[in-house]
């Protein structure tokens, strides 16, 4: 039978693999910048200049958003939910995607396929909306539980 246990470790091993694919990605990212920058004298026209090491850097906040979830998957599976570590956790979330939106919006002026980037740059400007939202109500939650627990 399925329950929240099970959810949770499943949400656990899915952030794992999800940080091995981030470093995977960077590290492909990374030579394949080299090889073409490497290649460039060969055509004047070399978009990877901006386009790399962008991406490239955006698996730095994104690496960072991920431990915070699996260390936050960690204390929701230790039963844990509503503390300030799990409002900071979620805040940093928050600063990391809204960190590859700004990316993405400083490639749109240089790239010539924009629009990829700014549905990029939407969608992680709307995730960093989101979780700010889901932050708030994590720490009014906190708050009423502090203040439960203070009744008697």
């Amino acid at each position: 039978m399925w329950n929240d246990r099970k959810s949770v470790t499943l949400s656990i091993v899915c952030t794992k693999i999800a940080v091995v694919l981030v470093i995977a990605a960077a590290v492909h990212l990374s030579l394949l910048f080299v090889h073409q920058y490497i290649n460039f004298r060969s055509s004047m026209m070399f978009t990877g200049v901006f386009y790399y090491p962008v991406l490239v850097t955006c698996c730095v906040p994104s690496l960072i958003a991920l431990v915070c979830l699996h260390r936050m998957l960690l204390d929701i599976r230790t039963g844990t939910f509503f503390t300030i570590a799990n409002v900071r956790r979620l805040r940093a979330i928050s600063w990391c995607s809204l960190s590859i939106c700004v990316l993405f919006l400083s490639e749109i002026f240089f790239l010539p396929w924009w629009s990829f980037h700014f549905r990029n740059c939407a969608v992680a400007g709307f995730f960093s909306l989101l979780t700010c939202i889901i932050k708030n109500v994590f720490d009014a939650a906190r708050r009423i539980k502090d203040e439960n627990d203070y009744t008697i």
